[in-house]
């Protein structure tokens, strides 16, 4: 995998992170707070990941087993589950590395993503 590769998945992270954010701060501003909100970010993400290319082209979600490993989805499934009928589970593994790295970029930038309410009401406090 080349730096460019690299990048490029840096850049989907980044990407899905503003993405999602200003999609939480619209359900913020529509009303959504508290757990229905942290519920709509989960089921957001969910969507996010599942149908993303990273994720369903095969040769983009070896590269990210290659480069990542299966510890984001060991982490969470255990071993059970890397290989299905008698193939790693390439794509499993990719939504795991995805999702763990949007969900650690949004923690860098200042966004709890059991707690998001709270960001959008810091946000709007700033904004006063």
């Amino acid at each position: 995998m080349t730096d460019g590769d690299k990048q490029s998945f840096e850049d989907v992270v980044t990407d899905s992170v503003e993405c999602l954010i200003d999609e939480m701060r619209d359900e913020f501003k529509d009303g959504t707070t508290g757990e229905p909100l942290r519920e709509s970010l989960i089921e957001r993400m969910h969507e996010h990941c599942d149908g993303h290319r990273q994720v369903f082209i095969i040769w983009r979600a070896q590269e990210l087993v290659g480069r990542f490993g299966t510890d984001a989805y060991t982490d969470n499934f255990g071993e059970e589950g890397l290989v299905k009928d008698g193939d790693i589970n390439y794509s499993a593994i990719a939504y795991c590395i995805l999702e763990q790295g949007i969900y650690e970029q949004m923690r860098r930038d200042g966004f709890d993503p059991n707690d998001p309410t709270t960001y959008f009401e810091d946000e709007a406090e700033g904004d006063e």
